[in-house]
């Protein structure tokens, strides 16, 4: 902490191989014209959290700041543990090349989390090149963007291990100001997430619900080549609130395997929920889903279903439909596989 307290625009806070036993902030910005302060991790330099919670690293309202090649593990506890946190107006933020791993509550906890809490939109994020493992994150999520985000990459993480939803964005949770309070404008790209169940997180009680890659009311984004396998769902496109709408969003070139629910599943998860609208899935290899390959759940309007590889198991859908989807088009795809029908609206 006091190389960070002492550094200015520009620094770069290198920090030794060994053990530190705290939490550490940024406690001012750098700049555009001077550059990023940087707190930057030999290898084998952790940040270990036995004993305590919060934040491992916290960016509030803080700009131009980098985070590279930190270890950050084991804090625990009720109050919202997180690995690396970014709240407020934060912007210009490179989050590199950290190992995050056992960060747990039975309540809430994060891997890395992204919170644009104030006015100003948090802008220019970059989340790249980390490893998220063996958290416990109660009805929370390893990775996630939330709020007043805009203009984000989240590049070649890799996700796994972790007992709730891999990858989120999320929108209309009270997070940012309304109007402004969706994860937007970005793109999600070469990421491999695999191993995220909630079958023994205790905040579901057994239900197997955990998405590797979710979009929750964000909008406007790209979700492309990322591999996610053996999740409970895959990737899903949804809005879990009344009177809200995911809206804009690419699914596209990602391989996707073995989901217990679904590999790709679009729209509200019931008829009493939020919608999605403006949904193309495109270019995806989706293989042996337990639930099916593609799976429109309800209130979806507007989805294209395009030029997909689906290799569905025996007596699951290839393509299969809830209530209240409208305007859907499925074109050139492949079928293959042990399945001989398809549930629900569309044909095999």
């Amino acid at each position: 902490q006091a190389g960070l307290d002492a550094a200015a625009a520009g620094d770069t806070v290198l920090v030794k191989a060994g053990t530190y036993r705290e939490n550490v902030s940024f406690g001012r910005s750098g700049t555009a014209a001077a550059g990023c302060i940087t707190l930057q991790g030999e290898t084998g330099a952790i940040l270990d959290g036995t004993g305590r919670d919060g934040a491992g690293i916290e960016i509030a309202s803080k700009s131009y700041i980098r985070v590279a090649g930190m270890t950050v593990q084991h804090f625990k506890g009720a109050d919202t543990p997180i690995g690396i946190s970014a709240s407020g107006s934060s912007s210009f933020l490179e989050i590199r090349d950290n190992v995050v791993h056992h960060i747990e509550s039975s309540e809430d906890a994060h891997g890395i989390a992204v919170y644009g809490t104030s006015a100003t939109p948090m802008t220019d994020i970059l989340i790249d090149g980390n490893e998220i493992r063996d958290c416990k994150l109660g009805s929370s999520e390893s990775l996630v963007l939330n709020g007043n985000v805009t203009n984000f990459v989240v590049s070649r993480n890799e996700v796994h291990d972790n007992d709730n939803i891999g990858i989120d964005f999320i929108g209309f949770e009270g997070v940012g100001p309304s109007g402004s309070d969706q994860a937007r404008n970005g793109v999600c790209v070469d990421n491999v997430v695999y191993n995220i169940t909630s079958a023994q997180n205790p905040a579901y009680d057994g239900e197997r619900s955990a998405d590797g890659i979710y979009v929750d009311g964000g909008r406007d984004i790209v979700i492309e080549r990322n591999k996610v396998d053996n999740s409970d769902i895959g990737i899903e496109v949804a809005s879990e609130h009344r009177g809200r709408t995911t809206s804009n969003i690419t699914v596209r070139n990602n391989f996707v395997s073995r989901s217990y629910q679904g590999n790709i599943m679009v729209g509200g998860y019931s008829t009493s929920v939020g919608s999605a609208a403006s949904i193309a899935v495109l270019n995806n290899t989706l293989v042996q889903a337990t639930g099916g390959e593609i799976i429109l759940q309800n209130n979806s309007d507007g989805v294209l279903i395009q030029n997909n590889i689906l290799y569905a198991k025996a007596r699951n859908a290839y393509v299969s439909s809830g209530r209240n989807n409208r305007n859907v088009r499925v074109d050139n795809n492949i079928f293959f596989g042990a399945s001989q029908t398809s549930a629900g609206a569309f044909t095999d």
